[in-house]
């Protein structure tokens, strides 16, 4: 699915006189910006990590391990393991639903 080139625009970003993409930006400056590829999955701008359901449960392991020293916050504990406090949060929640049922 090609798109037509839009109208002779300014780009805001380069300050060249391109044809429009959006944005207001050519082309070129729009896929610098948002590239065609999945982000990458853990901490913004980190390598990103598996979301194989494997992988996972390795990870809710480490974490459980890390944070059964109580001396250990959640934050230290998700720096440690390589994850985001978001993410510590969830695997969190994860373990308390399965240590309740």
């Amino acid at each position: 699915m090609n798109r037509r080139p839009g109208p002779l625009r300014e780009c805001v970003k380069c300050r060249k006189v391109k044809p429009h993409h959006a944005r207001g930006e050519c082309l070129g400056c729009y896929r610098k910006r948002y590239p065609k590829c999945d982000a990458p999955i853990g901490n913004p701008g980190g390598k990103g990590q598996s979301r194989d359901p494997g992988a996972v449960a390795s990870r809710v392991e480490d974490y459980a391990f890390v944070r059964s020293d109580r001396s250990v916050s959640r934050a230290e504990a998700a720096a440690r393991v390589g994850i985001s406090y978001r993410t510590a949060m969830r695997y969190d929640q994860r373990l308390n639903e399965t240590s309740n049922a």
